[in-house]
């Protein structure tokens, strides 16, 4: 069967991630987030992170970004990660997940 993290493996990913930057989400709120990332694999969560936490950036016009600190920028909200759902969807669907466990059933573990 295809390897997608479970629940708490895609929570755990997306804290990993977002220690490195600002943000302002509760341990609730990434669990949340986690448990809405159905046939996401962890390039994907990685993939939708990275396109959260740049949220905050366009927030600003181009030139108010040259002079601000890092600190200066907003911190990465739950609301970014809805923006990002829209552009970063799963590279799998439900339905190509069910033909690689049919496969697996039928020929998987066989020996030549």
């Amino acid at each position: 069967m295809i390897p997608l993290p479970d629940d708490e493996a895609k929570a755990q990913i997306i804290k990993k991630l977002l220690s490195q930057v600002q943000h302002n989400l509760s341990d609730k709120d990434i669990i949340k987030i986690a448990k809405s990332l159905e046939c996401y694999s962890a390039s994907d969560i990685s993939n939708l992170v990275k396109e959260a936490a740049m949220e905050p950036l366009r927030s600003y016009n181009s030139t108010e970004v040259l002079g601000m600190s890092k600190y200066q920028i907003r911190a990465v909200s739950v609301k970014d990660f809805e923006t990002a759902r829209k552009t970063v969807t799963p590279s799998l669907t439900k339905k190509d997940i069910q033909f690689f466990v049919d496969w697996e059933k039928k020929y998987g573990g066989q020996e030549k």
